[in-house]
Parts: structure tokens; C-alpha cells; sequence
């Protein structure tokens, strides 16, 4: 009922308010939308004004607010149209059915151009071209071209985010729903400032309110405003559970009486396996790549059914019931997309991931230019330094054999299936390496 209200009350007042400086709560003085910690022009504190309170000096950034809020109000009264409609309150359902097209009415009046594009003061910002393509506020050659400016942007900025805490929580939905997810897993495993893996590199184990609160280098940051167990970036589960790992709810039957289930894979992610315990019982997805062949166990719990989509198809099927498994032979990817396979290296499994490595590489010619085995050479040990460097000595001669080249990572290993970091040189690894440094931050197959 109090959501209800606060929706009615913003369709009157379209958030056209401004920001107030103190916390009496009233209504017709209360905060804009903004998009927190953004590394944007319009960030909230770190804008050309010095701080948030001085925003109304900023017209351009003061409209960027409202368009952020306007899209909330469209954004819940969806919600509210689609929980009436599950309750069966008929009356509620038109009303906010009604809310949500004026909402993209004066959306798309007030913040959109003639050519359908937003307007160019916030055109070229991530989080506004995120929730124009995530809310479907923009169509046909407009929908292209604000994909592409979000894209363009990700690249300029080292294939990093630039959102706050309102656009980091759907810029993958925005990027999947224009069929770039593999642009969306390039975001979620990236390593560099500012990115979710940056913060792991740092020694996360929560969430933080900042990618850097804290690193290695310079230790803790700012006192103010830098909670070490905060939420907002954390949201990005919810896209793991439904894109990645395929376990998502279907609101026409509310409750996971039925379940869709629709992952996307990608080879650099290596394996996922996820789980959710519903009203119904267990919901399980696990799949993994064997060679060339992606693999895929699932569950639906008694008394629930689901929609399974496979990779590369459309149309999904009615699963009822029980605990199956499907192989798909995924289409090999473009060169231009993999630059190189990346064989995990690991002690105690060495010579099934070399024969993995080959196989795939028989199996799919054309998917990249050339195939990297990297070993990991520990630090300051120069014993197990030797032993490594032996190891890959053995192999070179099946390696060259297959078109293979070898690289040599020096580092500590990580656990099979995650993304391969570290460089391989010619002064890490003598004679094994070329003089070009390889970067293994950036897009790799993973066996």
C-alpha cells in the first residue's frame, strides 16, 4: 500500500523537485536519483560544483537527475502493474499499467531528441545509455546506436565500467539484451580499475562501496563513505543467476512454479555451477566445456516446471520435473574474438589439460590465430622455477607439432576455470617466450 502511494505521488510530482540540503523528509524537497560513485561528468560529488548539495547550480546535471528518477518511476510502476496482476487485483493493474505509459511518455518527451537518441548532454553517459536500452526506451536504429555508444564508451575507458550504483546494477542485463553478452562477461572478468575482479585482486571477500576501498598498494581509502560490506555492486549476482548460471523466475507464474532457464555460456568464465533453494525445492544449473563440447546438468524441483532455452536456439522447450543433462556443440567464435586459448595449467592434472588443449584445437579451426599454454612460475623459488620450465620443455615438441606456442606466466596459480592474469616475457622465461608481452587480462578461452 505505502509503495502504492509513493508511485501515485510520483506520477503527480514526475520528481520535477529539487534537491534539499537538510533530512526533514518532505516530500516536495526530496533527493534526485543520482548515480553514486560514477566515474561520469555528472558523479555526484565529484562534479565541477565541488559536491552534491551545489547540483541546482548544474541545469544539464540537474536534468540528467530527472531523467534517472523518471526512469525509477517507470520502472516501478511496471512493478507494481505485474505484482497486481499476479495478486488479481484488476483495478490496481490498469491504474499502473496507466502510470508506466505516462512515465515513458514523458520520458521520451522531456529527455529524448528528434532522432530518438538521448539528449546529447547525457547521450554519451554509460549509465543513461543503460537504462534507455535496459527500460526499452529507445528502438530499431536508435536502439543500435545507443549499443554502440555504451560499447564505444566501455572501450575508451580500458573495457571498463564507468557506472555508479545505478547503472553497475543492469549494465550487463542492458549489454545481454542487445546481444552483446559477450561484452558483458568481458566487463564482469576484468581485472582493471574499476571492475568487480579489481576489488577480489585487492583481497574482497564482501562487497565493498568502492572498487579500490581498499588495495594492496595504498591500503585503506577514505574513511567517509567506504563501507566494506555494502550491497549495490553486489548486484551483479542477479545477473550470474539468470544469464549465466540460466536460473531465472518467470513472472507469469510467480513463486518458480515455473522456472526459465536460458544460459548463456561463454568459454573465458571456464565453468559455472549455481543453485537456489525456491518454495518448491532445489533449482540446480551446472555446465562446463570438455574440449569443444559445452555441457550442461540441470534440476527442477518436483512440482515445478521450466522453459529451457539451449544455447544457440530460440524457441524453448517445457521441461518438467527431474534432473537432465545436455552437450552442445557450440559454432567455434570468430578469430577476430579470441585472440588466443589459454591451457590452465595444474600440478596434479598436467598431461589431461595438454591432450584437452590439442583436441580442442583440432576441433575447431579458425577459432583463434594461435593457442597459448601457460604454466605459472612461482616466485623466488627457483627449484619449482626449474621444475615448471622442464615441464614445458617436455611439451614443446607435441605443442609445435599442433601450431601450438608456448608462454610462460610467472605468478601464483589460480584454480582452474578462472580468467588466466599475469604476463609471460622473454625475461620471465628465456627461449620460451617472444619479446611481445602478453597480456593475459584480456579475452581468452579457457580449458
Amino acid at each position: 500500500a505505502a509503495m502504492c502511494q509513493f508511485v501515485r505521488k510520483v506520477a503527480e510530482k514526475k520528481y520535477d523537485v529539487e534537491g534539499q540540503d537538510d533530512h526533514s523528509g518532505r516530500f516536495d524537497k526530496m533527493y534526485l536519483y543520482a548515480d553514486w560513485l560514477s566515474f561520469e561528468k555528472f558523479e555526484t560529488c565529484g562534479n565541477r560544483f565541488g559536491n552534491w548539495k551545489k547540483w541546482k547550480n548544474d541545469p544539464e546535471a540537474m536534468e540528467y537527475r530527472r531523467y534517472l528518477a523518471a526512469c525509477f518511476w517507470l520502472y516501478d510502476a511496471r512493478l507494481l502493474a505485474q505484482m497486481a496482476a499476479a495478486l488479481g487485483r484488476d483495478e490496481d493493474t490498469k491504474e499502473f499499467t496507466a502510470s508506466a505509459a505516462s512515465a515513458e511518455a514523458y520520458i521520451r518527451e522531456r529527455f529524448f531528441e528528434t532522432d530518438g537518441l538521448l539528449r546529447r548532454s547525457m547521450r554519451d553517459l554509460q549509465t543513461a545509455c543503460v537504462f534507455a536500452l535496459h527500460l526499452n526506451l529507445v528502438a530499431d536504429e536508435a536502439r543500435e546506436a545507443t549499443k554502440r555508444i555504451l560499447l564505444d564508451s566501455i572501450a575508451a575507458h580500458d573495457g571498463c565500467l564507468q557506472t555508479g550504483f545505478l547503472g553497475a546494477a543492469w549494465i550487463l542485463d542492458a549489454l545481454t539484451e542487445t546481444g552483446a553478452a559477450d561484452a558483458a562477461y568481458s566487463l564482469l572478468l576484468n581485472h582493471r580499475h574499476p571492475s568487480w575482479l579489481y576489488s577480489v585482486d585487492q583481497g574482497a571477500t564482501t562487497v565493498w562501496e568502492r572498487w579500490n576501498s581498499y588495495t594492496r598498494k595504498d591500503g585503506f581509502g577514505p574513511v567517509g563513505m567506504n563501507s566494506f560490506n555494502h550491497y549495490a555492486y553486489g548486484s551483479v549476482l542477479s545477473w550470474i543467476y539468470r544469464v549465466a548460471a540460466g536460473i531465472a523466475a518467470d513472472v507469469r507464474e510467480p513463486g518458480f512454479r515455473n522456472i526459465v532457464m536460458a544460459p548463456k555460456p561463454d568459454r573465458r568464465m571456464g565453468h559455472v555451477k549455481a543453485s537456489y533453494r525456491s518454495p518448491h525445492g532445489l533449482i540446480a544449473s551446472e555446465w562446463h566445456y570438455e574440449a569443444a563440447d559445452w555441457v550442461w546438468n540441470f534440476t527442477i524441483p518436483e512440482g515445478a516446471t521450466a522453459d529451457v532455452t539451449l544455447p544457440g536456439e530460440t524457441a524453448s522447450r517445457r521441461y518438467a520435473a527431474g534432473t537432465y543433462r545436455r552437450t552442445v556443440r557450440l559454432p567455434a567464435d570468430p578469430p577476430s574474438k579470441w585472440p588466443f586459448i589459454v591451457l590452465r595449467q595444474t600440478s596434479a592434472t598436467d598431461e589431461k589439460f595438454l591432450a584437452e588443449a590439442l583436441e580442442l584445437h583440432a576441433q575447431v579451426p579458425g577459432a583463434c590465430d594461435e593457442i597459448w599454454f601457460s604454466a605459472s612460475l612461482p616466485f623466488g623459488n627457483d627449484a619449482a622455477v626449474a621444475r615448471e620450465l622442464s615441464r614445458v620443455e617436455r611439451w614443446r615438441a607435441a605443442c609445435e607439432k599442433a601450431g601450438i606456442r608456448i608462454a610462460v606466466q610467472q605468478g601464483n596459480t589460480l584454480g582452474h576455470g578462472h580468467p588466466m592474469r599475469g604476463v609471460g616475457t622473454s625475461e620471465t622465461a628465456p627461449g620460451l617466450c617472444e619479446d611481445e608481452t602478453l597480456d593475459f587480462t584480456e579475452d581468452a578461452w579457457m580449458v
